[in-house]
């Protein structure tokens, strides 16, 4: 599929137009649409294992749907979100006769039961005492965080391959030719309408995402964009940090997924990004304490802290961690 050229459909009746913004799908806007979608007719039939509550997959599905393309995911999994993303996109196409580019991209960490060191693949888990029990993700062979057990279903789908999982589920289901996957640890920077994260668990993933995200948010220029993070962006001090940054007209929570409307960059964004600390020093906590939540926690503290003194702000920086 090559670039086109998207429009979002002409609003519902019932719909006031104070919710546009040239076009544009405004947050106001997707509450509506995403409340009227039924889950039971738009599940998967036959769903991958993941961890995604009803209420943000009909998100996704919505965005999917309604939000202008090209869009975006970053961190799939076993593709559940993705099913769900996949046919809001599949949907604008049959139904409402829109065509959009999707991109699904993942690291797809191979298994910490295979041995990594001939292949060359740079993105895996390993075990933090190389036996079992705690395991230690590796993305660009560098270390990102901590899972306190691995659990059947997640090993039986490393064992089996992610990838091939995740484009197997969508094949099942009829979605393959309404997505593009994408193995890679960074995703084609695009003029996207809306975006889906599930990349940033904690503190250290968020301030290593943050240009990426930044880059994206300058790429999308006037043009406002539907950003939306899994796991609540990793927490409170975190979303505090997400806020300096980005220009947030509107937010709303869908079970662990805070989705966000964004309007470009905050004017002193550049001075938030100088002023975090180097990832260095907090990766190496976290995996001296195993991938600790009261760890990872007070890392997003300290650091939420620095950048309130920065602002010169009142920053609540509370405690807590959502990935």
């Amino acid at each position: 599929m090559g670039f086109l050229a998207f429009r979002g459909d002409p609003p519902p009746p019932p719909i006031s137009d104070d919710i546009f913004i040239s076009g544009f799908k405004t947050l106001k806007y997707l509450r509506v649409k995403q409340a009227a979608v039924t889950y039971n007719e738009i599940v998967a039939k036959k769903p991958p294992f993941g961890w995604f509550g009803e209420e943000e997959y009909k998100w996704l599905y919505t965005i999917g749907r309604h939000c202008p393309g090209p869009l975006l995911e970053q961190g799939p999994f076993a593709g559940l979100s993705t099913t769900a993303f996949t046919a809001g996109v599949r949907d604008a196409d049959q139904i409402d006769g829109i065509k959009k580019m999707f991109i699904s991209t993942d690291i797809f960490p191979m298994t910490p039961k295979n041995d990594k060191s001939e292949m060359g693949y740079p993105h895996y888990w390993k075990y933090h005492d190389g036996k079992g029990g705690i395991a230690d993700l590796y993305v660009d062979s560098k270390y990102v965080g901590s899972a306190g057990e691995m659990g059947p279903e997640r090993d039986k789908l490393l064992e089996q391959g992610l990838m091939p999982s995740m484009v197997g589920a969508l094949n099942k289901n009829g979605l393959l030719p309404w997505v593009h996957v994408v193995v890679g640890s960074t995703y084609p920077n695009l003029k996207y309408g809306a975006a889906f994260f599930d990349t940033a668990h904690g503190i250290v993933e968020v301030v290593d995402r943050l240009p990426s995200w930044v880059a994206t948010a300058e790429m999308a220029g006037d043009a406002p964009i539907i950003m939306s993070f899994h796991d609540h962006a990793g927490g409170p001090s975190c979303r505090d940090i997400i806020k300096e940054v980005f220009d947030i007209r509107d937010a709303e929570t869908f079970d662990q997924t805070w989705a966000v409307e964004v309007h470009g960059l905050q004017p002193e964004y550049k001075k938030v990004l100088a002023a975090l600390p180097s990832t260095a020093d907090m990766t190496k906590k976290v995996y001296d304490s195993g991938g600790s939540l009261d760890v990872q926690s007070g890392e997003a503290q300290r650091v939420c802290n620095i950048v309130s003194t920065t602002m010169g702000k009142n920053l609540e920086c509370a405690a807590g961690f959502e990935g």
